[in-house]
């Protein structure tokens, strides 16, 4: 499948088709990451943020943490 770059203010703008946003469970909004190889532009869909995973953290997903003394040679 071809499609054409198009104008967006004063930058370039590429239309993925929806079958390509489906497959790949893209939505209008998601963020993605561009990376150019020697020949090609690559487009990944970005993972989340450290706020966004940090947002997820509760008091009642924390694990509990514990001292124990050392086991091996940790304080040498």
């Amino acid at each position: 499948m071809t499609t054409a770059i198009g104008k967006w203010g004063n930058g370039a703008a590429l239309r993925i088709p929806q079958p390509f946003m489906k497959q790949l469970g893209l939505s209008i909004g998601d963020v993605v990451n561009f990376r150019v190889t020697e020949r090609d532009l690559v487009i990944t869909k970005a993972g989340p943020t450290l706020e966004e995973l940090l947002g997820q953290c509760t008091a009642e997903n924390r694990h509990h943490e514990y001292l124990c003394d050392s086991q091996g040679k940790e304080m040498l």
